[in-house]
């Protein structure tokens, strides 16, 4: 559909369809005119004049030239820049909900301002979504010169800000923050007890840079909101000391799934370590389970590569998770199901508790709630199935405003890890000595700090970039393109941030970035690479692998080690045929694969949890924004009184346990007046709850109406509060049937469908209790208020 009407029509060097050159030629003429005659005061007086068309119901599609005009006449005034022609297209296929791929150095911040500055016309407010704060901020004040010339105002959210001051952001036209910060903000605006705390107003149109990253990469992690950990449990340090006694005989390691699996001979020997019959056991089903979480802690989550120790001022330690794909710490953000505490009790840390988790959604299911979504990033095409399946957003390529002149040199693959490395030190001080410089790309931390300690014996004075360092970042990435810098980075550090060339450096080849293993995911290797070559610069790129190598240890394919093992290659140099580099590209199709299935994966079960997240949430807000709740709570008395009874019920009027329905329903209603049973029909279960149900309701009354206007706060604070402590159990115990289908075999069965089944019970059952605590709750608040009334 998008690929329609492409023809060789040559604007700038670049090839455009055939509709978006008239599109962009009339941008470029209104642009013209509009630089001759309107003066700065006057943008915004037209921007107004644009805003009111929109609101009266004329198309955006109709006013996007005008309106890029203006913005592109605002950027040349704002930043003395001139916006090419791609940027142009770039812009608006974004206004249409595409994804452009823009490669680096294109001006995808720029290219952003368009569509923003068009729907935030309509008055809505709208969202641009970044990697992390640094470049909000930097997005938000670089580019809101141009917003604010235009007449829009500019807000900014980022972690630590106050509900006010976040509340304030959100009134504005255009705001940037981060995707994790839009997406928590969404869950505590379900966990406030009035819609004045709330900060969000809608979710309308938002625009994701680096779109792939975001949609993709961080896709396998939901959001969670806990309650704050208590600390205890300091047995684990007790299994942590044992555990450390196994050997590898013991332990069975799935890497894929960073999982560990007791052999039979581990089963027998930590039997005897806990002094245990049967590990298997329901009653050692919780000692199995910290057992398991302790094992994944030392053999599989490495420090520096899944976590970092943080020292705070106080002199507290914490482990920090780092995100596989940038390398970036995620402070706030804890391993699930005890595995965080398992980590803390190996790293002799305070162990803190496992917070209760009060609200959570994946990042499929919260973007999905935007009206529009659109992005770019200079990566896109490798994922455009996915994202059109699971986002339904097409990914449009779009030209370079200058031919790429990079040149990508052949991977070079190695039998170990230590001739790799030999290697790549060799290859910086070659290149080092010439002024060229070097991007140098590692995959975690620790990797990264090994590469550094080899230069620094080698004598190549150079400047490390790593988790350990965010705060440096941009600086750093930054100066890499200047004389003789070598830059140490882990795959996707700095991104966001342009590499600008130095004077002279052009001419001595560009930046030359050495990536020193292959990314699970070639999305990110190609990131690395398009740090070089920007805007027509010249640059080189190359990686180096060894079958040492995480990803190429596990995934490398079998016939090709068998075919290495009978070659008789030199072990200290590379592989020197062409045929073996193609189980590089296997291997990282197969962890793509695996991470493309729990992405999958885990959408489904969330799709599932998202229909009772809508409803929950939609009964919330009706209870936050109506007047009074008391109707709600005197039409649900029939249904609790009725699922009490038919708790009772049986075929025969002889057996009914007439003292124990009474007994359960006093416990639901508290009141010494008595109850009577009376019956003109047979006596059946909805008989006996009419009966009740008429009575409660009557006393009901009288208490409310003894209460005066106080009792409609307790209604609606009784109400919210069972809402919120039954919503919590209910996603706890989700997570246990979701492990649950995912360890049993249903035959035929789909589990998603059994997980489904078992849920919608669950909520049932869930609303069935908030219904009976709530009217509990109100009963005995209302008795608090007027204790002479009834107790």
């Amino acid at each position: 559909m998008l690929a329609r009407l492409f023809k060789n029509i040559t604007r700038n060097q670049v090839e455009l369809p055939v509709d978006i050159v008239s599109i962009i030629s009339e941008i470029n003429n209104l642009y013209l005119a509009m630089e001759e005659r309107l003066a700065n005061e006057e943008l915004q007086h037209r921007s107004k004049e644009l805003s009111e068309q929109i609101r009266s119901g004329t198309a955006g599609e109709f006013l996007l030239p005008e309106a890029y005009a203006l913005v592109k006449l605002a950027c040349r005034r704002v930043l003395g820049i001139v916006v090419h022609d791609v940027q142009l297209y770039g812009a608006i296929m974004l206004y249409r909900g595409h994804i452009a791929e823009m490669k680096t150095g294109e001006g995808k911040t720029v290219t952003a301002v368009f569509p923003a500055f068009l729907q935030a016309l309509e008055g809505h407010g709208v969202h641009i979504a970044t990697v992390n704060e640094y470049l909000a901020e930097r997005d938000s004040r670089k580019m809101g010169d141009i917003f604010r010339m235009l007449g829009l105002t500019v807000g900014c959210i980022i972690a630590g800000m106050s509900p006010a001051v976040r509340k304030a952001e959100y009134l504005q036209d255009v705001i940037y923050s981060t995707h994790v910060e839009l997406g928590f903000d969404y869950l505590r605006d379900h966990l406030v007890l009035s819609t004045g705390e709330k900060v969000q107003r809608g979710l309308y149109d938002i625009i994701i840079d680096e779109v792939d990253s975001i949609l993709i990469d961080e896709a396998r992690t939901p959001l969670i909101i806990s309650a704050p950990p208590g600390s205890g449990q300091q047995y684990l340090f007790f299994i942590d000391e044992k555990i450390k006694k196994l050997s590898e005989s013991h332990v069975q390691i799935v890497e894929s799934h960073k999982h560990v699996v007791l052999t039979e001979e581990g089963m027998d020997y930590c039997e005897n370590l806990f002094s245990v019959d049967n590990l298997t056991k329901q009653e050692h089903s919780e000692l199995y389970h910290y057992i398991v979480q302790a094992l994944r802690a030392n053999y599989v989550f490495k420090r520096d590569v899944d976590y970092v120790i943080i020292r705070h001022d106080d002199g507290s330690e914490e482990a920090v998770i780092i995100d596989p794909s940038t390398g970036r710490p995620m402070l706030g953000r804890r391993f699930m199901e005890g595995l965080h505490q398992a980590i803390e009790a190996k790293e002799g840390i305070l162990v803190q508790g496992q917070p209760k988790t009060l609200a959570t959604i994946t990042l499929q299911n919260f973007f999905a709630m935007y009206a529009q979504i659109c992005g770019m990033t200079g990566t896109a095409m490798e994922s455009k199935d996915e994202l059109r399946d699971i986002y339904g957003i097409d990914v449009v390529r779009i030209p370079t405003h200058r031919p790429v002149i990079r040149k990508d040199l052949r991977d070079l693959l190695f039998f170990t890890e230590e001739a790799k490395f030999n290697r790549v030190i060799n290859d910086i001080r070659r290149i080092h000595e010439t002024g060229q410089p070097v991007l140098v790309g590692t995959a975690d931390i620790k990797r990264s700090e090994y590469v550094s300690s080899m230069l620094t014996v080698a004598g190549i004075p150079h400047r490390l970039l790593n988790a350990k360092h965010i705060d440096e970042e941009a600086k750093i990435i930054e100066q890499a393109g200047a004389y003789g810098a070598v830059t140490i980075a882990t795959n996707m550090a700095g991104r966001g941030v342009d590499i600008k060339l130095e004077p002279g450096v052009k001419e001595l080849g560009g930046l030359y970035v050495l990536g020193t293993s292959r990314h699970e995911s070639s999305r990110i290797d190609n990131q690395l690479r398009g740090r070089s070559g920007r805007q027509g610069d010249p640059g080189y790129s190359r990686f180096y692998a060894s079958l040492e190598d995480e990803m190429l240890w596990q995934y490398y394919p079998e016939r090709l080690l068998d075919e290495l093992e009978n070659a008789n290659f030199d072990l200290l140099e590379p592989i020197p045929r062409k045929r073996f580099f193609k189980g590089i590209s296997d291997a990282q199709k197969q962890v793509e694969s695996q991470h493309f299935f729990m992405r999958k994966q885990l959408l489904a079960f969330d799709c599932v949890l998202n229909l009772q997240r809508l409803a929950m949430y939609s009964i919330r807000d009706a209870l936050l924004e109506t007047g009074e709740v008391h109707a709600k709570l005197t039409d649900s008395i029939p249904d609790v009184i009725l699922n009490i009874v038919q708790g009772f019920f049986s075929n025969s009027a002889e057996s009914f346990n007439f003292a124990g329905i009474m007994a359960a329903v006093r416990s639901v209603f508290p009141d010494r007046r008595p109850l009577k049973l009376e019956f003109q029909d047979e006596v059946t279960a909805d008989t006996i709850t009419v009966s009740l149900a008429s009575q409660i309701s009557l006393i009901f009354e009288e208490i409310t109406e003894l209460c005066g206007e106080s009792v409609h706060q307790v209604e609606r604070q009784a109400m919210i509060s069972a809402l919120d402590l039954h919503w919590m159990n209910f996603i706890e115990a989700v997570e246990e049937v979701k492990k649950g289908v995912g360890l049993q075999a249903y035959g035929n069965m789909d589990p998603y469908i059994q997980f489904e089944k078992e849920i919608s019970t669950m909520f049932e059952e869930m609303m069935h209790a908030i219904r009976q605590d709530s009217l509990r709750n109100v009963w005995l608040q209302l008795q608090r208020l007027r204790p002479n009334v009834a107790c």
